[in-house]
């Protein structure tokens, strides 16, 4: 249970402030408030958290109401400020060098392994919302199947404003496969490098008959908007109804995008003077702007529907290169199959993935 900055004061006797302290004991207060306030701060929201989760029967329901449309990670990140000026450092893996490093008293070590401990429960605790959220998606679509019946797809064409199946997106007149880049929303830094560096490589895909798309949890008015201010002329769709999304099970994460990890590198950005650009700044207006959806790539078969590549990304920069791409279409053209080594089942197993991501933005 969290200590309160007060409790702490009074339980371990943290030196009076006066001209006599030495440096040390100075220094010694500052990290232990620092520590204690952000530990507290960590354990209220699991709390908050904990007990929403309780009172809501479904998890899609808890995310809607508790992470939907909010950064988590903002609340947050001022508190780890104050605790990396304190020990004038910068990282966190300069804040887990100092602990190693140094000999603390007893109470400032309960005090560093309560902090240690709030993190991993706030982890922990993020990392069970995701399973959840995936386990609801498989329970209610079933997994990934090798074929996929894209007439029963949904999606909202964003040029001419009118529903369509991605079905009748797929030409095989003009392609014999479709690209599709499900973008994580409109606006997302990371989705849009790569949306256009294959827009700068369009001859390529053309000359291999693929046709490329643009899918995105958002809504039609957001991807209008988008496609006016990027310029990108390939065809956008909305995935308002999450058709294309819970069917080939692109998941939500918000551990990607709350974790202490990604909280310690804003925090990391802010002491530093780094440029940072919060991860909504480039976000388009758009009511069904989601932050907590995952991006990646998915290649069909125009013909048949057949799932012949997908790529369900891990991280928010987790995403396959152009050159990797065009290879897969270049080995599907000449061997009629998947590639040895990107077959459905393998990519799939990659959202268990829970490696730290510790680059953003």
């Amino acid at each position: 249970m969290p200590t309160s900055v007060t409790e702490l004061s009074s339980t371990n006797s943290l030196p009076n402030s006066d001209s006599s302290r030495e440096p040390q004991q100075d220094e010694n207060t500052e990290l232990m408030e620092a520590l204690a306030a952000t530990s507290n701060a960590l354990y209220a929201q699991l709390e908050i958290y904990k007990a929403s989760m309780a009172a809501t029967e479904c998890i899609v329901d808890f995310f809607n109401e508790n992470f939907k449309g909010r950064l988590i990670y903002r609340q947050f990140v001022p508190l780890y400020t104050r605790l990396y000026e304190s020990l004038l450092i910068g990282t966190r893996d300069e804040l887990e060098l100092y602990f190693r490093k140094r000999q603390f008293e007893p109470s400032l070590m309960n005090v560093i392994n309560g902090f240690r401990s709030a993190e991993r429960s706030w982890d922990h605790f993020l990392t069970e919302v995701d399973e959840q959220l995936y386990v609801e998606t498989i329970a209610s679509n079933g997994k990934v199947q090798h074929r996929i019946d894209t007439s029963q797809i949904r999606l909202t064409d964003c040029e001419h404003l009118h529903e369509v199946t991605l079905n009748s997106t797929m030409n095989p007149r003009i392609g014999k496969m479709t690209l599709l880049v499900l973008m994580r929303f409109f606006g997302s830094p990371y989705c849009l490098d790569l949306v256009k560096a294959i827009h700068d490589r369009a001859r390529d895909f053309e000359m291999h008959l693929c046709n490329v798309s643009i899918v995105c949890r958002g809504s039609k008015e957001g991807g209008l908007k988008w496609r006016k201010l990027t310029g990108i002329n390939f065809p956008v769709l909305a995935d308002e109804h999450r058709d294309f999304v819970t069917s080939l099970q692109f998941k939500q994460s918000v551990f990607q995008l709350s974790s202490t990890d990604i909280i310690h590198k804003m925090a990391s950005d802010m002491v530093r003077k780094k440029s940072m650009i919060a991860l909504d700044q480039a976000a388009v207006d758009d009511p069904l702007l989601d932050f907590y959806q995952m991006g990646g790539a998915v290649l069909i078969d125009n013909q048949n529907g057949v799932l012949l590549y997908i790529h369900q990304s891990a991280a928010i920069d987790d995403l396959p290169s152009v050159e990797l791409l065009l290879e897969t279409i270049e080995h599907t053209k000449s061997k009629g199959r998947l590639r040895p080594d990107m077959s459905v089942k393998k990519i799939i197993l990659k959202k268990n993935c829970t490696s730290r991501f510790c680059s953003i933005l």
